[in-house]
């Protein structure tokens, strides 16, 4: 349904997480994506609640999720169903050099780790554990694949590397934007480089459409009836 909204230019991925949301990659024009896909899938779908992030470079598709996932939170309390990411700059991109080297001495220690047996998680892996938690709490275990003993395990080492509670929110805050600071790309973008929007939704998804820019979106689907006559895309 939301190939042949989107006319069959989008990138739709089943999200890995939740079982009722899809993630939507949507190529945006020069003048940015259109804002009546997200509007159109809401509107024929039956409970299909929307979230879309601002138009991002390709290469910050994971900034995007993170924004249409903040959408979608807001979209399902709107009329609507629908709702964009607001047009404040990113933090982690306006923090600058002194915020990337907050960010690196906060992690330091998890990002030397290095484990006592092979079999033990490194860095990397703790790393990505803790971004993942950090975004789906305890359904990270379906997102990483592990046993809720093995996540419980290294939140707990994690939090004794840093020497922070990660039952504190503020902790968790910390955390959560010195990662997202580090994983901004090193670069500044082009000007013809692909601009991703991302989009989620709790019962639908729309993705990427067309040459130049690509958004995303993400939703979760439930039962719907039949699409209505494609609509433009987004």
């Amino acid at each position: 349904m939301c190939a042949d909204i989107s006319g069959g230019r989008s990138w739709i991925v089943r999200c890995p997480v939740y079982a009722r949301h899809l993630i939507l990659i949507v190529p945006a024009g020069p003048d940015g994506a259109d804002p009546r896909l997200g509007l159109d899938v809401a509107a024929v779908v039956d409970d299909c609640v929307v979230g879309v992030s601002e138009d991002v470079p390709l290469s910050d598709t994971a900034t995007g999720y993170r924004q249409a996932f903040h959408a979608l939170a807001v979209a399902r309390g709107m009329p609507a169903r629908h709702a964009r990411f607001g047009s404040a700059p990113e933090p982690a991109v306006v923090v600058g050099e002194a915020g990337a080297q907050w960010a690196d001495a906060l992690l330091a220690p998890l990002l030397t780790h290095l484990p006592r047996r092979s079999q033990d998680p490194g860095s990397q892996e703790l790393a990505a554990t803790l971004a993942s938690w950090l975004a789906f709490s305890s359904h990270a275990t379906q997102h990483l694949k592990i046993h809720r003993n093995t996540l419980a395990a290294r939140v707990r080492l994690i939090g004794e590397l840093l020497g922070l509670d990660l039952n504190r929110v503020a902790d968790q805050a910390a955390l959560d934007l010195a990662l997202r600071i580090r994983a901004v790309p090193a670069r500044a973008a082009r000007p013809t480089e692909p601009v991703a929007v991302a989009r989620w939704t709790r019962s639908c998804g729309v993705p990427p459409s067309g040459s130049g820019r690509p958004s995303s979106c993400a939703r979760s689907p439930r039962p719907v009836r039949r699409p209505r006559p494609p609509c433009a895309p987004g």
